[in-house]
């Protein structure tokens, strides 16, 4: 919601599209990411931005790449040895490696099946 306010925001006070990207891409990065990794993520943020050859805002990439985000931390979590506890609070069980390697082969079959 932050980035959609923002972006709407700058487009009310007439900033280009990439200028308002790149200001709500950095501020992010200083806002939520460890400060040593913030210079690495501004650079390839910039490089994403403008060597784009074409830049629109769509709330449905924001929603995808926040799910995305999301469902990628849930993944490298199981890779740990504590697991992830997926159902919380209805059900306690931890799921690990096993379980990462059942949804890997689901997705994978979902995929063969959605494109035959």
């Amino acid at each position: 919601m932050f980035t959609y306010g923002a972006f709407q925001l700058f487009l009310k006070f007439s900033v280009p599209v990439i200028p308002s990207l790149a200001i709500i891409a950095v501020f992010l990065g200083i806002l939520i990411l460890n400060k040593q990794v913030v210079p690495f993520y501004v650079i390839l943020s910039f490089l994403g931005i403008f060597l784009m050859s074409y830049v629109s805002f769509n709330v449905f990439y924001v929603f995808l790449s926040f799910v995305l985000g999301l469902m990628s931390h849930i993944i490298l979590d199981m890779f740990t040895g504590r697991g992830v506890a997926l159902f919380s609070p209805l059900y306690s069980k931890k799921f690990g490696k096993k379980m990462l390697i059942f949804l890997i082969i689901l997705w994978m079959m979902g995929l063969i099946w959605f494109y035959i």
